[in-house]
């Protein structure tokens, strides 16, 4: 999601990874790992803070930032907020508590804005395809509004730094070979050098629209991965 954060944790829901169980292979596991900012082998992320249902309402007061669900899709209840916007943000926070949702916290990563989001994807532990879209949360755009979750969607080549970035990610997953399908979304920090946004292991689009040369290879390699 261009939600324009970067994970200050790597947050691993591996349900894809294909795991040796007993005589057979099993789909469907699922982890969720997290890691501080160092914690990710250099990968490289933002602070994240985690605001759960009772937890006092401490918001940034320097800068942009942007809250979010821990887990969502769609980029429902995430938005983008100023300083100025305290109270617009704290009745989000609320809301999502009352529903018994933890929030993060982030900064907002102005890189998003000029590079946008670049997700690369993994099969087998190599790179599958790489795609680009735009910021999906323009200023002012409401936590609860819909939100068209891929803008300006196109297919993208990696950089050399970037897929660097990106196997560092997915070297700090436990039982990373075992791995099928991984998805590492990177945005350029203030320094211009790619950050993670977030590691997503369950993925419900590949993209392959962007990418058909890519559909056999995916075939082949979720039918190895059950054993068929």
């Amino acid at each position: 999601m261009s939600t324009g954060t970067t994970a200050g944790v790597v947050r691993a829901r591996q349900g894809h990874a294909a795991r040796q169980s007993g005589g057979g292979r099993a789909l469907g596991h699922r982890q969720t790992v997290h890691r501080g900012a160092d914690g990710g082998r250099g990968a490289g992320g933002a602070p994240t803070r985690y605001l759960a249902p009772g937890d006092p309402l401490d918001l940034p007061d320097a800068h942009e930032y942007v809250v979010k669900p821990t887990s969502e899709a769609g980029a429902l209840y995430a938005a983008r907020y100023t300083p100025e916007q305290h109270e617009t943000a704290v009745r989000q926070l609320r809301r999502m508590h009352a529903e018994g949702l933890t929030a993060i916290v982030q900064p907002y990563m102005r890189g998003i804005d000029a590079g946008g989001e670049r997700a690369l994807q993994f099969f087998g532990g190599r790179l599958l395809h790489a795609s680009r879209k735009r910021a999906v949360l323009p200023p002012g755009t409401a936590f609860d509004a819909a939100k068209v979750t891929h803008p300006g969607l196109e297919p993208w080549t990696p950089t050399p730094a970037e897929l660097a970035v990106a196997e560092r990610a997915l070297a700090a997953v436990p039982d990373a070979p075992e791995l099928l399908y991984a998805r590492v979304d990177l945005v350029d920090g203030e320094d211009g050098r790619p950050r993670v946004m977030e590691l997503e292991l369950v993925e419900p689009n590949l993209f392959l629209c962007l990418h058909p040369e890519s559909l056999w290879p995916v075939v082949e390699a979720v039918l190895a991965a059950a054993g068929r």
